[in-house]
């Protein structure tokens, strides 16, 4: 595979994307990390918000959101099932977006800031649904790499042979059920 850029001038910064792609990918889940983390972490979402804009429960859903929040800050900064914490942030900025950022619903002196809140959960819905994508194709890239290491090391390398030795195994039969 060649390293070369699609164009020279980018070439300085497919550099740099290379050499700092780990660094970048946890800067860039300690951000989204940070949003939910400023928002849990002055009290947002209130059961006061939640019935203003007709919340059943809104005071079980307050604190529901907030441990929602929670899991999904350690999730991001810790890498902890982070596709699991990117999809429940994805699912939380959804509902957050279509519930509570409906900003033509609000008076004219309000809608500027609850627009402001719909583009930034679009935002960070973006940046959920990369994170998620890359995790994923990272674990395929890692297990294909797995299943390469195998091939060869059966093939040319120190486990030559191994291949026809696992041919030859027999899949176990069927278990029965009692009649």
């Amino acid at each position: 595979m060649s390293n070369k850029s699609s164009h020279a001038l980018l070439s300085c910064t497919d550099g740099f994307a290379a050499s700092t792609a780990d660094a970048l990918i946890l800067i860039g889940r300690v951000l989204i990390a940070a949003m939910f983390l400023l928002t849990v972490w002055f009290g947002s979402p209130t059961a006061q918000y939640l019935t203003s804009i007709n919340y059943s429960a809104p005071d079980a859903l307050s604190i529901l959101a907030r441990i929602a929040e929670w899991i999904i800050v350690i999730s991001l900064v810790f890498g902890l099932g982070t596709r699991y914490g990117a999809l429940l942030g994805l699912l939380f900025v959804i509902i957050a977006t279509v519930t509570a950022h409906r900003w033509w619903g609000y008076p004219q002196a309000a809608q500027l800031v609850q627009y402001t809140f719909l583009v930034k959960n679009l935002a960070a819905a973006g940046g959920l649904i990369l994170l998620l994508l890359w995790v994923y194709y990272s674990a395929q890239i890692f297990l294909l790499g797995a299943e390469f290491t195998k091939v060869y090391a059966c093939r040319y390398g120190s486990h030559q042979g191994c291949e026809e030795a696992s041919a030859e195994l027999q899949p176990a039969p069927a278990p029965r059920l009692a009649a």
